[in-house]
């Protein structure tokens, strides 16, 4: 068969292009180019008209387009697959088919690929605490038994004020893999996912999860997100490591940069195999920190290596969450009791708010946690299934769930969901009017997300004590605490925040 007798076919569902015989799954947005491109094949878009279409609200250079072709023929193996017009733009090069693998029909309408492409997410204010998932913590006391309760108890109708303690914040973000083979592709997050792994929260540090840090990068637009001041700014880390990987395996180099506020230091670690290069990497930051950091040495998890569940995180990392579904599912495929794969079923089920689904998918995670599976998800699941038991009306259960979840993620240090938890109660309580009580918890909460400074953690404080003022009928405590958020949003531009302020104003 000729060059140009070849088919390329697109399923917009899965993501994968068949071309030449493989399979071949790009990046989003380069995928979605592609789509443009395969949207009317005979039809030469200008470099104006994809930036438009693809970079849609975000700031970028024309050379963002550039990489992208690259990319695809790169990845399809023939530089002919999209043709260039000198000063005009680009167009298919080779016969395309677009399937819709739901029901096996060809597409070629360009409304129809970008309906496959669109995030149908319900915002509410019942799940905007998920939205807020990247806020890193601080350790609130240098005793980890403290009562949070106990340090805040408070007679005034005023939030308590928080401290600035000693805190070290360490945010890893996805490695820069684009020196390596396809089959290498996964360790953008599985070795990120690997150092995160190696440091344990303790008095003076903690550290983002793999889905938290994603969720901080969907805060930023995407032509943004290479300023490292914009991920300080959204996020309140103290420390942020950026890490580029390359060679082979046996020769493999990685050059990475421990980011402060003011400073920066780059180094570069030669390792014989991963797990050699990882925990160099976690010793060098030791040193960067000035802070003995407790990290496991055990063996590398390789839970990440799984296809699936890396480009589902892929997807995640663009918000493109029904596409993130669709792989996580397929994992789920073949490994049935991946705990990984399970966890990211019921995050991305609530995040579309598939409540049904993510209590079947919780229950069945908890009960092989129950039988002897890695029970490092738990406290979390058992906070989904809170939020989910609440939003049917099942409060009692919900509190129970939501009781356990924020005990055990006090045990392990988790005080990213602890503070969840402690929001999550103190609307419970609201809403059974046990106010003195809700005035605590949501103390409790606030004054957590304000000792790192997370602007949109601080964002979500005021909106409870808003809420909460507005139940008791305090018009002007509740307008004081919008005006609050509204001051933090607006001078940070926290956009995912808007849809939250404008009912907040609507019930006033």
């Amino acid at each position: 068969m000729s060059f140009g007798e070849q088919m390329c076919e697109i399923n917009t569902v899965t993501g994968e292009i068949l071309f030449n015989g493989n399979i071949t799954v790009l990046r989003p947005k380069t995928f979605q180019l592609f789509l443009l491109l395969a949207s009317q094949p005979e039809t030469v878009f200008s470099k104006a008209e994809i930036l438009a279409s693809v970079w849609q609200g975000t700031v970028v250079e024309d050379q963002v387009i550039f990489q992208s072709i690259n990319e695809i023929r790169k990845e399809l193996g023939n530089t002919e697959v999209i043709k260039t017009y000198p000063r005009r733009g680009y167009c298919m090069g080779v016969p395309v088919s677009v399937l819709d693998s739901s029901d096996n029909t060809k597409k070629d309408n360009s409304t129809q690929l970008h309906d496959q492409y669109s995030k149908n997410i319900i915002i509410s204010a019942l799940i905007f605490f998920l939205a807020l998932g990247g806020v890193l913590l601080a350790y609130f006391s240098s005793n980890p038994n403290s009562n949070p309760a106990e340090v805040l108890s408070s007679n005034n109708n005023q939030p308590i004020e928080s401290h600035t303690l000693s805190h070290k914040g360490i945010l890893v973000l996805p490695f820069d893999v684009s020196a390596l083979t396809e089959s290498q592709q996964w360790l953008r997050y599985g070795a990120m996912e690997g150092v995160i792994k190696k440091i344990k929260p303790n008095s003076q540090t903690t550290i983002f999860h793999l889905e938290d840090a994603i969720e901080i990068l969907n805060r930023i637009p995407i032509g943004k997100r290479s300023n490292i001041n914009n991920i300080f700014a959204r996020s309140g880390a103290s420390y942020i490591l950026e890490t580029l990987v390359s060679g082979t395996p046996g020769e493999l180099i990685f050059i990475y940069t421990t980011y402060s506020r003011t400073t920066r230091v780059t180094k570069t670690i030669n390792a014989k195999n991963l797990e050699d290069g990882l925990s160099a990497i976690v010793n060098s930051l030791e040193q960067t920190l000035e802070e003995n950091l407790t990290y496991d040495v055990g063996e590398f998890d390789r839970q990440l290596q799984n296809d699936m569940i890396s480009k589902a995180v892929q997807f995640m990392e663009v918000e493109d969450y029904v596409s993130a579904l669709t792989f996580i599912n397929g994992a789920l495929i073949n490994e049935p009791n991946n705990m990984t794969a399970l966890y990211f079923l019921v995050k991305l089920k609530l995040i579309l708010s598939e409540v049904e689904d993510l209590l079947a998918a919780s229950d069945r995670a908890l009960v092989l946690i129950e039988k002897g599976s890695d029970d490092e998800y738990k406290a979390r699941l058992l906070y989904f299934k809170g939020i989910a038991l609440l939003s049917l009306g099942e409060l009692e259960l919900a509190e129970q769930n939501i009781l356990a979840a924020s005990k055990l993620a006090q045990d392990e240090k988790d005080w990213l969901y602890y503070a969840y938890t402690q929001s999550m109660l103190g609307k419970l309580n609201q809403k059974q009017q046990r106010f003195d009580k809700a005035y605590e918890l949501f103390n409790s909460a606030l004054v957590y997300q304000e000792l790192l400074n997370c602007p949109l953690g601080i964002t979500q404080g005021h909106v409870d004590f808003a809420h909460y003022y507005l139940s008791k009928g305090d018009k002007e405590q509740a307008q004081q605490s919008i005006a609050k958020a509204k001051a933090l949003v607006e001078g940070k531009n926290l956009t995912k925040a808007l849809p939250l302020l404008k009912e907040l104003e609507e019930s006033m």
